[in-house]
């Protein structure tokens, strides 16, 4: 009855549960006792009757359900036609853009930058002056390289040609030079040695007038301040004029006599220097006269030798002599261009590494391919781009590249050849390309093992740029006028594969063979016919062992332990 504590039976329960141990009433039997009552336990009694509840009303459910889902699956079979058309097999991947050919532009020889004549973004021509250094240094190297030049092709001249007379008026006009300077250096030698000898008294009596004008202020000096000093002495207390004729006689002396002797430490000084530095003018002209003197002795050597017939070692030698100079020449003159940086390629500037006024060494301009790279798939990617350091780096943006790390399984199927697709994702363009390499090396990310691939544009874009976002899809298979069925239809086990084709309502399982994969089917290259209906997986999960879904095809004994079992798909 409701409100009591305890419940009644309505019908006698016998005292051994109905239906034996192996009933489902078995659990409940064991809690009653003779008479129909409950026996009276602790409160867990409670708790295992709900438990045997709910788990009467979850089999029902599942009963219900299972019937239901069995009669909606039965009802609605998921098909699909075989049909015939072209299909293509693909691999994506993505990556940024890159230019296939850029170069570092570097000055060839140091020096420091006077001018830039072109900024980033500037498009630029093969040979286009890019910038410049001071050409100065340059060009002297060059005009000595040219003097030499012509030495060299006159001494061959001469070995070859014989001594001449023109050679022998030459030579004496050397030697008769040579005399002259030597004449020249003689004069100069005897007026060094005359200025020393002018200077000498000159100087001399420099110092004696300033000796004597000391000599002579002393006295009068001296004199006038002892008359001074007599007057002061001569009255008691002397007067204020004789002491101030004293006091200025003294003031007048103190002012002059140093003077004086100031002249006089001048004058020796000036009779030094001028002695030293007349000495020396006298050491240089003997050294003159020296090289004046042997000057004429190599120009009559000279002269001796031109005079004498060539040897073969000598032409031969005077020909070495004209190709060094010539090579040294042209060394210079490739110096004075270096000192103009120009392009190396038609392009545009991505970057400038100097400035005006700052001094550059010497490196050599390089070429080299840019790549970008990216992970697998297009969940990913970074850039990379591979270039020489120099003071520009110049790219063609006419030649675009992406790089796409590509998964192991589908770069095995990737060639260098094959028709390919780049998206730009900012600007919405799509342009055709095709592979150009697949690198033999691979790189792993996240234990995945990559290739990079990389596929080069057909054709340029308006507004390239390096490093922009780009999606690639490479056409690794094609196939025209097949028969196409789709991919999720196919059941491949053991290497067969096998559709179910349904006719009416009889579905059989029918193997098949297949070709390539594309993302619009898989090809069927026989075992089907264009029209066929074949059915597709159901959407339904079934059983697999013939018990309620879900309970592992044991029906409800065991439910405890068979729930989360392995589940079938319909069909």
């Amino acid at each position: 009855m409701a409100g009591q504590s305890t419940l009644e039976a309505t019908r006698p329960i016998p005292d051994q549960p109905v239906g034996g141990a192996s009933s489902r009433w078995g659990a409940v039997g064991a809690y009653l006792r003779p008479g129909g009552r409950l026996r009276h336990r602790p409160r867990t009694r409670w708790l295992n009757i709900g438990l045997v509840v709910v788990l009467l009303l979850a089999a029902g459910g599942a009963y219900w359900a299972y019937a239901s889902s069995g009669t909606s699956a039965g009802a609605a079979v998921r098909t699909t036609t075989v049909t015939r058309g072209n299909l293509a097999s693909t691999v994506t991947g993505s990556g940024n853009s890159a230019s296939s050919a850029s170069s570092a532009a570097s000055f060839q020889t140091s020096g420091v930058v006077t001018s830039i004549v072109v900024k980033v973004g500037d498009a630029v021509t093969t040979d286009q002056v890019l910038a410049t250094i001071d050409p100065a240094a340059a060009q002297q190297t060059l005009t000595s390289a040219n003097a030499s030049l012509a030495s060299a092709q006159a001494a061959y001249a001469q070995a070859t040609n014989g001594y001449t007379a023109v050679q022998r008026s030459k030579d004496q006009l050397a030697i008769t030079s040579a005399q002259q300077g030597v004449v020249n250096a003689q004069n100069g030698l005897a007026a060094a040695q005359a200025q020393l000898a002018n200077d000498k008294a000159s100087t001399a009596t420099a110092v004696t007038d300033a000796q004597s004008q000391l000599d002579a202020d002393t006295a009068t000096q001296n004199a006038a301040v002892a008359a001074a000093q007599a007057s002061v002495d001569a009255t008691s207390p002397p007067t204020a004029q004789a002491q101030q004729a004293l006091a200025s006689a003294q003031q007048n002396r103190d002012s002059v006599l140093p003077k004086d002797s100031q002249a006089v430490t001048s004058a020796q000084q000036s009779e030094s220097a001028t002695l030293v530095k007349d000495q020396t003018a006298i050491t240089t002209a003997t050294a003159s006269v020296t090289t004046a003197r042997n000057a004429v002795s190599s120009a009559q050597l000279t002269a001796k030798g031109n005079a004498s017939s060539s040897t073969p070692a000598q032409i031969a030698q005077a020909a070495a002599g004209v190709t060094t100079a010539q090579a040294t020449v042209d060394t210079a003159t490739k110096a004075v261009a270096a000192t103009s940086l120009t392009s190396p390629q038609d392009g545009v500037v991505l970057a400038i590494s100097g400035k005006v006024g700052e001094s550059t060494g010497s490196t050599s301009s390089s070429s080299t391919g840019s790549t970008g790279s990216s992970a697998a798939g297009s969940s990913s990617s970074t850039s990379s781009s591979s270039s020489s350091s120099g003071f520009m780096t110049i790219a063609n943006l006419g030649q675009l590249v992406v790089t796409s790390n590509i998964a192991e399984a589908d770069a095995a199927s990737v060639k260098a050849g094959q028709t390919a697709s780049v998206t730009f994702p900012a600007t919405s363009t799509t342009v055709a390309a095709h592979v150009v390499s697949v690198s033999p090396v691979s790189t792993t990310v996240n234990n995945v093992v990559l290739y990079p691939v990389t596929v080069s544009l057909d054709a340029a874009l308006a507004d390239a740029k390096v490093g922009q976002t780009a999606s690639v899809t490479i056409t690794t298979g094609q196939a025209t006028d097949v028969l196409i069925v789709a991919s999720s239809a196919i059941t491949t086990l053991g290497g067969q594969s096998t559709v179910t084709v349904m006719k009416g309502t009889t579905q059989t399982l029918t193997p098949v063979q297949t070709g390539i994969v594309g993302t619009g089917g898989t090809e069927i290259t026989s075992g089907l016919a264009e029209g066929d209906l074949v059915v597709l997986p159901s959407t339904t999960a079934g059983t697999t062992g013939g018990g309620f879904p879900g309970t592992g095809g044991g029906g409800l004994g065991g439910l405890g332990s068979g729930v989360g079992g392995s589940t079938g798909v319909g069909r």
